[in-house]
């Protein structure tokens, strides 16, 4: 409101009153409504001064008890502010004393929406939702209720909310709506757009959560890696800000968490859902469903189904009828992997029916926990169901639940022999199973045994293959341990560094001397051939493998200095000296010793140093780290002296 509106209006033609009391009564008048704006004046200065100090409680008890008027101007900044702080129970209680006239703007009425939906209490104002909705665009408001409730009309809804108004609110609702149609590209672009708007209005929980948005959009989309990077990234953005919102500090780990379990790096998830209190009262807050059905995940795969169907069932129970069909997934899951295959049916069954008429992809994920069920009654009509459901999901930017309806189609296929079929389905599910690691396979099919035959099945193969190149060199596949010349060796360890495959030239150069012919280079690979699967030219290992070199660098780059030591056996193939081999072996030696250096840790740097020999700058850097009086440092020091010795 303007200080025109609030100043009151003149009559038209009115005199100047004689002197006398009337004369100074009208003076009065003229004066106290010339005073009026000064008012106005002084306490938007007092509220803008208590924003910049940042005192976002002060500046909202200021207008609730001098101008309530000035609510709407600041009401950005002030929930902004609140939201960084986590401080929804404060926020609310403020708002929700402001006049009902000032709650009825749009802008105030969408930071009541938004603290009610983090406090839990949406019914409370949904009566002034409706009505503001009804009456102004309230672009904001319109966009958060439409992605809160998602219905038929969410893109109609998005789409209007951003053309009236571009904030990082509408962007990042048109982005969830567009992901829900199908859209695999935009949504990614709008939620980025979004961030940086978040960033301009220096809403550091808005940024966090755009963060989350983007992975968990490349999550679905099977983007596995990409999506864990950016849920590390808003983790430490969320630390780096000083954010306080700890919805959104455990929406962010459960998503990272995910990733991890994606991908196969359950210490990592198990790591980060330490931090993380699953409260079963925030069962059914919007999103909130993300922590839940993550650390359910955890459980199932470590075995702990009571767990999970405690998490599972209470998620169901407390979801709106719009979430029946997602939230009762994972109790069909968890069913499924203790073999009550009666409960699971019921729980499908009862979802099934609830997401006919849902939006795509909720109806969609109602036929697929059907179609998981009756993959083990009537698998005949469980690949019907599951290739429905599968042609559903291609029209969303769901990918991780078309290859999970895909993975379970293979499965009906396998049970019912048709074989050719089961490997059609995997390889149409190749987009999402790409980056899947074997507990990812575990998860997305209930923990079912089948999982390690239909894994084979897509990999060329069976059990994973198992490298050792550290100290004595060991291949083990198919529960069997296989002899390899050193040459062989040689070629594995380059196989396994380069993820993308090598030529023939490339690994001429980097393993064999420049005289030797590419004829001796393809009859090596094709020797090695016999054991492990490799592909043509491009080499690669065409089946899962773990390798030791692999683990301790992927150790170092998440930080586990400590479990990297322990992995590292001795230099990779000592024996070796062809060019790739040792670069490599050097790489991995210089990574640890930066490392374990970096770490200052003396039981660190003294049992690498050890197991290294005479290396000075580590035995120099744990003496460096022993306190005066240490009972080891006579130790060290007396192996120092014979490294110099040695060297003279």
């Amino acid at each position: 409101m303007s200080e025109q509106e609030l100043e009151p209006a003149a009559s038209a033609g009115t005199s100047v009153a004689p002197p006398g009391p009337a004369g100074r009564r009208d003076s009065a008048e003229r004066g106290e409504a010339r005073s009026a704006p000064t008012t106005l004046e002084a306490a938007r200065e007092r509220v803008g001064g208590s924003l910049r100090d940042g005192g976002w409680r002060e500046a909202l008890a200021a207008c609730r008890e001098t101008r309530p008027e000035l609510a709407p101007e600041v009401v950005d900044q002030v929930g902004h502010r609140a939201f960084d702080e986590g401080a929804f129970e404060a926020l609310w209680e403020g708002l929700t004393e402001l006049p009902a006239a000032v709650k009825s703007d749009p802008a105030v009425a969408y930071w009541l929406f938004v603290t009610a939906t983090a406090v839990n209490r949406q019914a409370e104002v949904m009566p002034l939702v409706a009505a503001v909705l009804r009456s102004a665009p309230a672009p904001e408001l319109r966009a958060a209720v439409a992605v809160t409730q998602p219905d038929n009309e969410v893109d109609a809804e998005t789409k209007r909310a951003l053309d009236a108004h571009e904030s990082a609110a509408t962007m990042r609702a048109r982005a969830f709506a567009l992901a829900l149609e199908g859209d695999r590209d935009t949504p990614v672009l709008l939620f980025r757009r979004a961030m940086a708007l978040a960033e301009h209005a220096d809403a550091g929980h808005l940024v966090v959560a755009c963060a989350v948005d983007v992975a968990n959009q490349e999550l679905s989309l099977g983007r596995y890696r990409s999506g864990r990077y950016w849920a590390r990234w808003a983790l430490d953005e969320y630390e780096r800000r000083g954010v306080r919102e700890e919805h959104r500090r455990e929406l962010a780990a459960a998503t990272l968490a995910f990733g991890h379990i994606l991908l196969g790096e359950l210490d990592a998830a198990r790591e980060v859902l330490r931090g993380v209190r699953v409260d079963l009262a925030k069962a059914g807050m919007p999103s909130y469903e993300a922590v839940v059905s993550t650390a359910g995940d955890m459980h199932l795969l470590d075995g702990r189904l009571d767990e999970a169907e405690t998490l599972f069932t209470t998620l169901r129970r407390r979801s709106p009828l719009t979430q029946v069909a997602s939230a009762s997934l994972d109790v069909v899951k968890v069913h499924l992997a203790r073999g009550d295959h009666v409960a699971a049916r019921e729980a499908a069954e009862y979802a099934y029916s609830l997401s006919r008429g849902a939006p795509r992809f909720q109806s969609a994920i109602g036929a697929l926990g059907l179609g998981m069920v009756l993959s083990y009654a009537d698998p005949g009509s469980g690949a019907e169901v599951l290739e429905a459901a599968a042609r559903q999901f291609e029209l969303t930017s769901l990918q991780l639940f078309q290859t999970q309806a895909l993975l379970w189609l293979a499965r009906c296929h396998l049970r019912t022999g048709r074989l050719d079929q089961a490997v059609r389905a995997l390889a149409e599910a190749e987009l999402g199973t790409r980056e899947l690691a074997e507990p990812g396979w575990r998860l997305l099919l209930a923990d079912d045994p089948v999982h390690r035959e239909l894994l084979g099945l897509a990999r060329g193969g069976g059990d994973a293959l198992k490298v050792k190149l550290l100290g004595a060199p060991r291949l083990e596949y198919r529960a069997r341990e296989h002899a390899l010349t050193l040459r062989q060796c040689e070629v594995l360890a380059v196989l396994c560094e380069r993820d993308d495959g090598v030529t023939t030239a490339e690994l001429r150069r980097l393993v064999f001397d420049d005289v030797v012919g590419e004829g001796t280079v393809k009859s090596t690979v094709s020797r090695l051939r016999q054991v492990v699967p490799i592909s043509a030219s491009p080499y690669r290992i065409e089946v899962p493998f773990e390798c030791d070199f692999k683990l301790v660098l992927a150790l170092l780059a998440a930080g586990k200095v400590h479990r990297a030591v322990q992995h590292y056996s001795g230099p990779l193939l000592p024996g070796s000296d062809a060019p790739g081999v040792v670069e490599l072996r050097l790489h991995v030696e210089e990574c640890l010793r930066r490392a374990v250096i970096g770490s200052q840790d003396p039981d660190l740097l003294i049992q690498f140093a050890t197991a290294v020999g005479d290396d000075l700058e580590l035995w120099e850097s744990a003496r460096a780290s022993l306190p005066g009086g240490d009972y080891r440092l006579p130790l060290v020091i007396a192996r120092i002296r014979r490294v110099r010795e040695a060297w003279r």
